[in-house]
C-alpha cells in the first residue's frame, strides 16, 4: 500500500463525498454533478484519479474504460509504493 496516497485520498474522501462502489477491494467515488471534484477536474483537465486506495471520477466522464486505466494506475501503486510518484516524475521528465 501507498501509504502517502492513500492519506491524501482519505482526505480527498472526507471533502468530495460518498462511497460510490467497491471493485476487488479498491474504494471508487463519482463526484455529484457539478460538486466539488468536478471543478477540480475542470481546473486541472483532469477527468480521475488515484490516492492510495481512492479512486475518484469526475461524474460527466465516468465510463468502464477510465475505470480500467485507473485500475491500472492502481496496480502500480501498488507495484512500487512510495517510489511510484519519484519514478513518474522521472519518467516524465526523461
Amino acid at each position: 500500500m501507498n501509504l502517502p496516497n492513500t492519506i491524501v485520498g482519505a482526505t480527498f474522501k472526507k471533502l468530495l463525498g460518498e462511497h460510490t462502489f467497491t471493485r476487488r477491494g479498491e474504494l471508487h467515488y463519482i463526484s455529484k454533478i457539478n460538486g466539488a471534484f468536478d471543478k477540480v477536474c475542470d481546473r486541472f483537465g483532469i477527468s480521475s484519479i488515484t490516492l492510495g486506495e481512492y479512486i475518484f471520477y469526475k461524474s460527466s466522464r465516468f465510463n468502464h474504460t477510465i475505470v480500467e486505466k485507473e485500475l491500472k494506475v492502481l496496480k502500480k501503486q501498488r507495484k512500487w509504493g512510495i517510489l511510484y510518484w519519484p519514478a513518474m516524475l522521472l519518467r516524465v521528465t526523461l
